[in-house]
C-alpha cells in the first residue's frame, strides 16, 4: 500500500472514530462519506495502476477540499428541516413521485444558476476555483469555493418551502446529487447507451470542463441533461476533449498527496474571488505538464 493510500485509509478510520465523540460526532458523520470516497478512489486507482503521484495529489487535495467546505458550511445540513409546503403543490403525491419532481425542479434551478455563474463576470471568480483543476478525477466534485454551496442550498430550501410533499424527498436527493456529482467526474466513460442522452455521464460532463473555449458554455446539467436541452447548451462531442482547466488562470492544486498541501490549496482558492474583485492576481501555475488528459 502506497503512502497516499495509507493516508486516505487512516483518514477514514479517524473520521469514523470521531463520529462517536461528543461534540464533533455530527461534523464527522457529515464528512465521512466524502472521506470514504477519497480512500476508495485511492485504493481502486492504486490497484488498477491509474494512480500516479500527480493524480494522487489531486484526489487527496480535491477530496479534502470538499471536506473542508462541508465543515465550513455545516449549517446548511439543517436546510432540509426548514418549513415546507407553503404552496403544497405536491401534497398527497406518492413519495417517489415527489422525489422525481424535486429532482427535476432542483436540477433545472441549479443548472440555470450554474450557467449564470459562467456568464456573469462578478460570479465567475467563485466558480473558476472548481474549473481550474487540470486533473480529471472523481473528487474534483468536492473542489469548489464555499460560496458555491449557497446556490445549491438555496435551490433546495426554496423548492421545499414552495412545493411541500414528503419531506424525506429532500434527504433522498441529499444522496442522489453527491453520488451523481462523483460519478460525473469519473476518468472513464460510462457505456449506458441511449440513457446517456438523459443522464449526465462522465463523458458528457468532461466537455463542460474542457479547456477548449468552444466548450466553456456547454453541459451545465448536474444529474439530467434536461436543463441543457431547455437552454440549448447540450453537447455530445466526447472526442473533442483534449485538456482540462482554465489555461491561464491559477490552479491551486495540491502539489503532493499530503494534508498540508491540500489545506494550502483550499486556502488559496478561498481567497481567489476576493483577489479578482479587487483586481489582484492570484498565484499562477501555467505549466502545461500539469495538464492531465483523460485516456
Amino acid at each position: 500500500m502506497t503512502p497516499p493510500v495509507r493516508l486516505s485509509v487512516a483518514l477514514v478510520v479517524a473520521t469514523a472514530v470521531a463520529c462517536a465523540v461528543p461534540g464533533v460526532g455530527l461534523v464527522a458523520a457529515s464528512v465521512l462519506p466524502h472521506v470514504a470516497i477519497v480512500a476508495l478512489v485511492m485504493v481502486v486507482g492504486s490497484a488498477s495502476g491509474w494512480l500516479t503521484d500527480r493524480r494522487a495529489g489531486a484526489v487527496l487535495g480535491d477530496g479534502l477540499w470538499g471536506v473542508l467546505n462541508r465543515i465550513a458550511s455545516l449549517g446548511m445540513l439543517l436546510l432540509p428541516d426548514a418549513p415546507t409546503g407553503t404552496l403544497g403543490l405536491l401534497d398527497g403525491l406518492h413519495p417517489w413521485a415527489v422525489v422525481v419532481v424535486y429532482l427535476v425542479v432542483i436540477d433545472v434551478a441549479v443548472s440555470v444558476s450554474h450557467a449564470w455563474m459562467h456568464r456573469d463576470a462578478r460570479l465567475w471568480p467563485i466558480h473558476e476555483v472548481h474549473h481550474s483543476q487540470t486533473v480529471w478525477q472523481p473528487t474534483l466534485y468536492g473542489r469548489g469555493h464555499i460560496m458555491e454551496g449557497v446556490r445549491s442550498a438555496v435551490a433546495v430550501a426554496v423548492a421545499g418551502w414552495l412545493l411541500g410533499g414528503d419531506r424525506s424527498a429532500l434527504w433522498v436527493l441529499g444522496l442522489v446529487f453527491p453520488l451523481s456529482g462523483y460519478l460525473a467526474h469519473l476518468p472513464w466513460r460510462l457505456p449506458i447507451g441511449p440513457l446517456a442522452y438523459v443522464i449526465v455521464t462522465p463523458q458528457y460532463h468532461a466537455i463542460h470542463h474542457s479547456a477548449d473555449p468552444q466548450h466553456h458554455d456547454r453541459n451545465f446539467g448536474g444529474v439530467l441533461t434536461l436543463p441543457d436541452l431547455l437552454m440549448g447548451t447540450a453537447c455530445w462531442d466526447y472526442d473533442a476533449v483534449t485538456e482540462y482547466g482554465t489555461g491561464e488562470h491559477p490552479t491551486w492544486e495540491a502539489d503532493r498527496p499530503t494534508v498540508a498541501a491540500a489545506v494550502r490549496a483550499w486556502w488559496g482558492g478561498l481567497w481567489h474571488p476576493v483577489r479578482a474583485w479587487f483586481g489582484m492576481k492570484s498565484p499562477q501555475i501555467p505549466a502545461p505538464e500539469l495538464r492531465d488528459v483523460r485516456g
